[in-house]
């Protein structure tokens, strides 16, 4: 039996772009020039070291974050 006393904290699931879906739209021929004018590599790189950033402040506090609830194939 799983120990239900941990507060918890459900944030609602906002549809929109994910940043993999950009990062694999931007390499393929579908719309990708578009995308690599709009999310350069320094622009994707940036993102990437601010997700690090989030992702560290919360380890730092001790929370436990679930990304996904649903693992990709």
């Amino acid at each position: 039996m799983k120990d239900r006393s941990l507060p918890f904290y459900a944030m609602p699931l906002i549809r929109g772009r994910t940043l993999e879906r950009l990062i694999l739209r931007r390499s393929s021929g579908i719309g990708g020039l578009r995308l690599r004018r709009e999310f350069t590599q320094a622009t994707l790189l940036r993102m990437l070291g601010q997700l690090c950033l989030t992702l560290q402040s919360a380890h730092d506090k001790r929370i436990i974050h679930r990304i996904s609830s649903r693992p990709t194939s």
